[in-house]
């Protein structure tokens, strides 16, 4: 919950599809500490910080979500995202541990689909930036 006042600081200061990929991008370098540490302290501390990223990413993708759509739109957005939200939270780590039978099973499966997106939203990004027209010649 301590992630939150900084998601909204940022929020109002840059690009939700950079902030996403920003999260993505913390939370991935958390699972890797996570699976390369040895210490039990640096562990703790690398999956606060991936739950604080995983944490961060819901209330981003449900603003940037909303923010082209009409008031009665938004109520049936939100329960889409929420309900493909849950159904993911709860299916995909019980895949993943079949999928990655690996030690790291979970942990290669977080990585992916954070590395993933954080890829797909940094080239939304660049792609949309490169539609936007030219104000500073005006």
């Amino acid at each position: 919950m301590v992630i939150q006042p900084i998601v909204s600081y940022l929020s109002g200061r840059m690009s939700k599809v950079l902030l996403m990929a920003l999260f993505c991008i913390i939370g991935s370098g958390a699972v890797a500490l996570a699976v390369i540490s040895q210490n039990y302290v640096v562990m703790a501390g690398s999956l606060l910080v991936l739950g604080a990223a995983v944490f961060a990413l819901y209330p981003i993708a449900i603003t940037h979500g909303c923010t082209t759509l009409t008031k009665a739109q938004i109520v049936a957005a939100t329960e889409v995202l929420l309900l493909s939200y849950s159904v993911g939270s709860v299916i995909g780590p019980v895949l993943a541990d079949n999928v990655f039978e690996s030690k790291h099973g979970i942990m290669v499966y977080l990585a992916a689909c954070m590395i993933s997106t954080a890829v797909y939203m940094i080239v939304v990004y660049f792609r949309d930036r490169r539609h936007m027209p030219n104000l500073s010649a005006a």
